[in-house]
């Protein structure tokens, strides 16, 4: 439900590598075309868009303090770390409305479920895309265990994440022609970086023992989470609202 847009940088790095489409400044007017923040002054953010981004509103008292120690760090407080500047500390954000969690289905398909003009269909597995030449037509769908085929009238959006997209390309021809040629998939287009330079984004969670009582962990029986997460589930308030993560630097 962190609500975090990506690095100005790296979209940059994107168009410089061949895509001019997908510069920071193409990107933006997309980013707050869908957001209505609850700062609806702020600038380089949007406030007519389907999804609410709310700040968040928990009161643990070691939240104040862990921002008060990054800046006595020297590290600088940054008032929106989804505007103009990212790096510092800043107060987390996230999709939550009302004390819910707004997702892609809630804030763009159901208010979009009456349109004549779709059609959503479920238990059904894609199977690869058409190809016409280099351009994509349409995809190729198992439907109750009989394959279908739609074709677009404009564009085919692959939406399957990280594992999936690739995957869906592989299986339509597009990737590494040797990795293609090994698993029998006829190369359609030769793109060796498909399916490739996947890395890990490792974490590591640090817990350190204080003789304050204040603290998620000395609450955490089972009296105190009962307590905590009624009060965040049913009422969006107390120290764990519907997201746990308050305050980050980056």
């Amino acid at each position: 439900m962190i609500f975090n847009r990506g690095y100005p940088r790296d979209y940059d790095g994107w168009a410089a590598m061949g895509l001019p489409g997908w510069s920071w400044k193409h990107c933006l007017p997309h980013f707050q075309k869908m957001e209505t923040f609850a700062e609806p002054e702020a600038p380089w953010r949007g406030n007519a868009g389907p999804k609410k981004i709310t700040r968040s509103a928990a009161s643990f008292p070691l939240y104040e303090q862990f921002l008060r120690a990054g800046e006595q760090a020297g590290y600088s407080l940054t008032p929106d770390h989804n505007g103009q500047k990212q790096e510092g500390l800043h107060v987390a954000q996230a999709y939550i409305h009302n004390g819910l969690r707004q997702s892609a289905s809630s804030a763009y398909l159901r208010p979009a479920m009456a349109r004549p003009n779709l059609k959503v269909i479920t238990h059904a597995q894609v199977m690869r895309v058409l190809l016409e030449g280099t351009t994509a037509v349409g995809v190729e769908v198992l439907v109750g265990g009989r394959k279908q085929r739609f074709h677009c009238g404009r564009e085919v959006i692959l939406a399957a994440g990280a594992f999936g997209s690739p995957q869906l390309l592989m299986l339509s021809g597009v990737g590494d022609p040797a990795q293609l040629r090994e698993h029998g998939i006829g190369l359609r287009i030769a793109s060796p970086h498909v399916g490739a330079n996947l890395e890990n984004h490792p974490g590591v969670n640090i817990q350190f023992e204080t003789e304050v009582r204040h603290s998620m962990v000395s609450h955490s029986d089972m009296w105190g989470a009962c307590v905590w997460r009624w009060n965040g589930l049913c009422f969006a308030r107390g120290w764990v609202p519907p997201t746990s993560l308050k305050q980050a630097l980056f």
